[in-house]
């Protein structure tokens, strides 16, 4: 039921839902299967601090979970944090090499940090593992179109639509990011985010 409520954009329902079945939860997996969603619920609805801690007691009973990891890296590029998110996103493929969530979602947030030329292997990766994620295509079709490569990215915009993307929010995404790569610096990032 908790699923169903996430599913369908009903997140304080799941919430509720979910939290009372934590106090059903016997096992390791049983949390952990909980709580994730109950954090994807708190995610969607803005609630990241609650999400971010939901995610970390989960990694801090079984540090494993490639899934957690990788939500967590997602959720951290959605906030902007590009470190996080690329130290959680690295640990996801180190826990689950086969998870093309992770590898998607860190092309992802290589794009959010303008390093399409990084972005594109990790979205290749995830097709590998699951050919018609239409997000791995796109992140590949927005960042080819970064770079100036007009008629690659056209192959890859077709393959996202016609695996679930909608066509005019994949075009529009591609168009704001029209010429806007930057060969990425991982020393410069590191020194970035340790001035803060």
């Amino acid at each position: 039921m908790g699923i169903d409520y996430f599913t369908t954009r009903q997140y304080k329902k799941g919430i509720k839902h979910l939290e009372s079945l934590l106090k059903k939860c016997e096992t390791t997996w049983d949390f952990c299967a909980v709580e994730t969603f109950l954090a994807l619920c708190y995610h969607r609805l803005g609630a990241n601090n609650k999400a971010i801690e939901i995610y970390e007691d989960i990694l801090r009973r079984d540090p494993r979970r490639s899934t957690v990891w990788s939500n967590l890296g997602n959720l951290y590029n959605d906030l902007g944090q590009s470190r996080k998110a690329l130290d959680c996103l690295s640990k996801a493929i180190e826990n689950d090499p086969e998870n093309p969530y992770a590898y998607s979602n860190m092309s992802g947030a290589f794009m959010g940090v303008g390093a399409y030329d990084y972005a594109i292997p990790y979205a290749q990766k995830a097709l590998e593992f699951k050919s018609n994620m239409y997000q791995a295509s796109s992140n590949i079709a927005i960042s080819l179109y970064a770079m100036g490569k007009y008629e690659d990215a056209e192959i890859y915009y077709k393959h996202a639509v016609k695996n679930g993307q909608d066509p005019s929010t994949l075009r529009r995404a591609m168009e704001i990011c029209k010429d806007s790569f930057v060969p990425y610096d991982e020393d410069e990032e590191s020194n970035e985010e340790t001035a803060e």
